[in-house]
């Protein structure tokens, strides 16, 4: 069966006690994706030279006892995880299991590893064989249920994820998983309230903070959203998500000022082109919710220099864009050959003072 993309998930600490001895930090992805703060070897050596293998742990020593063998390769895996080294992390794991094809705990780390390698095949057998030496183990249920929901089966991805809270309540992972599943099935009291147990016990997990706040705005929490967006925004400095969905919130509360000063921290400054402000078919949107937003506050300056930025980058495509966008509200006009001329930018200045215009950027956003 071909899988969807996967998304990026478990890469617990499973077998390094060593690992506090490390110096540095990272921020790295556990469980279901959110990140973690683990120590990072450095070895007085500059990033770039730890990718390229100057950190490397040694080799396991042949002599030791295969228990311990098994041991040496699950810690060297996991510290070459540490120093962003995946595909030779995967090979670590690869050598514990050839010695013992049941180890549980290899079993387990190679599964979130393949994962997060887009490799669910081995993902899926791995979760499977280890499950049939450790079936109440939550994090592997987690694991399983993260695959079903990749293979669709979402009802039997919702049981496993329901199988890993029970087994273990206070796995805040298991948690956000079934959360993330209640919230695609528009169960979103059954997900807030998995979302609120996470953050009781976890207030720095970023992706259930996050996933609350969404869920906020699907129930028309916006003050709620706000709050939660600006913890993130607080702790990420450019928490893009959070900035987006804190400028949603803050327009439907009708604080349009406080909604274009985010905007301005995803876009840069009004005018400017430097970054993806006007070339990106993701920002180009927001910047057109900016554009309606500085026209209703009466900043006509900076409305005008956001007028010129659409108008003057984006390529043919963002052109055709734009002029697709104008027809669509009534500027027949427009031709739609992807070339700036009078008639577009006419069109768009006038765009921007219509109410018909103003509701239809406003569901851009």
């Amino acid at each position: 069966m071909m899988l969807r993309r996967a998304t990026l998930i478990s890469i617990a600490l499973l077998v390094v006690p060593a690992a506090a001895s490390f110096a540095a930090n990272i921020t790295e992805l556990g469980t279901a994706g959110s990140y973690r703060s683990y120590p990072l070897a450095n070895c007085g050596q500059p990033y770039s030279a730890q990718i390229q293998g100057a950190c490397d742990p040694p080799p396991v020593n042949d002599a030791l006892s295969p228990g311990k063998k098994i041991q040496g390769h699950l810690e060297r895996a996991q510290r070459l995880l540490l120093l962003a080294r995946m595909p030779q992390a995967r090979i670590a794991a690869d050598q514990a299991i050839e010695l013992d094809p049941r180890n549980v705990p290899a079993l387990k780390f190679r599964a979130r590893l393949a994962l997060n390698m887009q490799d669910s095949e081995t993902a899926w057998h791995d979760v499977n064989a280890a499950l049939k030496r450790a079936p109440t183990d939550s994090d592997l249920l987690a694991t399983k249920a993260e695959l079903r929901s990749l293979r669709q089966e979402k009802e039997l991805a919702l049981q496993d994820a329901t199988a890993a809270v029970q087994a273990d309540p206070k796995n805040t992972d298991a948690l956000y998983i079934r959360a993330r599943m209640l919230k695609q099935a528009d169960q979103l009291d059954a997900a807030m309230a998995d979302l609120n147990s996470i953050l009781l016990l976890d207030p720095t997990y970023r992706l259930a903070r996050l996933l609350r706040a969404e869920t906020h705005m699907r129930m028309g929490n916006f003050e709620a959203t706000v709050s939660d967006t600006g913890v993130l925004i607080n702790q990420y400095e450019r928490e893009q998500s959070a900035l987006k969905l804190r400028a949603t919130a803050h327009y439907a509360l009708g604080h349009l000022a406080e909604a274009a000063d985010d905007l301005t921290s995803l876009l840069g400054p009004p005018g400017d082109v430097s970054g993806l402000a006007a070339a990106d078919r993701f920002s180009r949107p927001l910047l057109l919710q900016r554009l309606l937003i500085f026209m209703k506050l009466g900043r006509r300056l900076e409305a005008q220099q956001d007028v010129d930025a659409l108008l003057s980058n984006g390529g043919k495509r963002g052109m055709l864009q734009l002029q697709l966008f104008l027809r669509r509200n009534g500027f027949l006009e427009v031709r739609l050959d992807g070339e700036r001329d009078a008639a577009m930018e006419e069109a768009l200045r006038s765009c921007v003072m219509q109410d018909g215009c103003h509701q239809a950027l406003s569901q851009r956003l």
